[in-house]
């Protein structure tokens, strides 16, 4: 027979071990659910992502920071809230998760299109958290009904304002023209093996989820777009220079040379660099910002911005001033700097 102290232990064993399991059952659900949120979803070639977490205590932060910074009349929650809000028609955003996340993103989307240009296929999105989708159209008066793609369109004062959709626990928001874009991006948002949240290591992931804001531009990506229309422009420049010269306008200099340096200098950035990344945390002291620049392996990018020589910084830091408005710090490889 078991005496009533060793029953007593059974059960605190049991009830241990029944926690634990249900604790690993809720971790392994809550990376489930992280997987399953925007950065799997938003498209890994995505020219740009501004993602805003919490979105309502970040834009308290925002105004925290702004009070000794900016006129005492400016309140950035309430305008950006009141945008938001002039444009679904209900200023107390009903159906919207304000503790949820905000993305931002763009991409070039594949196929014909009437604009000219590199930028013609440009599709801009915005995934707005909701409590359930149903409601968030039904509450918010310039939200129409679904078509049978299911496809709202956001109308303000008789004209189209955006086109709205469903996806997951957000409603999909774009200008009101992009409707085939929407209906491509939409099926884009499903391919998590394609997405910015599996080409990204963990590290940024980490700084994605965790910053109040983080800006991803895609350089690699956006570079095959820029580079026509920025050499192209350079190129405007150099005939004028050259014919100001003729002229005798201007300082004796030789234009082929300066534009051969300054494209140089372009050619190395959109060629060498993957990717740049800013994280904002703003609040009543201070707003920190991190940047993050991701060099393409093997290129001179990689040999300027490389993994610097061992050491820390400590002896330099504590030079530097707390309350100064900029700290910079750094530290230099000598032996990449003149491989470079």
């Amino acid at each position: 027979m078991f005496s009533s102290k060793s029953l007593r232990n059974i059960i605190l064993v049991a009830t241990v071990a029944i926690l634990a399991a249900g604790g690993v059952w809720a971790n392994e659900a809550a990376k489930k659910r992280r997987a399953a949120g925007m950065m799997w979803a938003i498209p890994a070639k995505s020219l740009f992502c501004v993602r805003i977490n919490k979105f309502d205590s970040t834009l308290d932060g925002v105004n925290e920071f702004l009070k000794d910074v900016a006129p005492d009349s400016l309140d950035a929650k309430t305008a950006l809230l009141s945008k938001l809000g002039s444009l679904l028609g209900d200023d107390r955003l009903r159906g919207v998760n304000k503790k949820g996340n905000i993305a931002i993103f763009g991409l070039n989307v594949p196929g014909e299109s009437a604009a000219r240009g590199p930028m013609g296929n440009m599709f801009i999105g915005a995934l707005l958290p909701v409590m359930k989708y149903e409601n968030f159209i039904s509450r918010n008066p310039n939200c129409g009904e679904p078509d049978d793609d299911g496809i709202s369109t956001i109308t303000s004062n008789g004209s189209p304002m955006g086109l709205a959709t469903n996806f997951r626990r957000y409603a999909l928001l774009c200008p009101p023209n992009a409707r085939e874009n929407l209906i491509k991006v939409k099926k884009l948002l499903n391919q998590r093996k394609q997405s910015l949240g599996r080409s990204l290591d963990a590290d940024e992931r980490k700084q994605a989820w965790s910053s109040p804001v983080w800006v991803y531009l895609n350089v690699k990506q956006a570079s095959q777009m820029i580079q026509p229309m920025l050499f192209g422009g350079l190129e405007m420049i150099k005939a004028q220079l050259e014919k100001a010269k003729e002229r005798g306008e201007g300082p004796p200099i030789d234009p082929a040379g300066i534009i051969a340096f300054y494209r140089g200098i372009f050619e190395t950035v959109l060629s060498g660099t993957e990717n740049i990344t800013v994280a904002l945390t703003p609040s009543a002291e201070a707003c920190n910002l991190t940047l993050g620049l991701k060099p393409v392996p093997d290129s001179m990018m990689a040999a300027v911005v490389g993994e610097p020589m061992d050491g820390d910084l400590d002896h330099l830091l504590s030079y530097l001033e707390d309350g100064a408005i900029f700290n910079v710090a750094g530290k230099i490889d000598r032996k990449n700097l003149k491989t470079t």
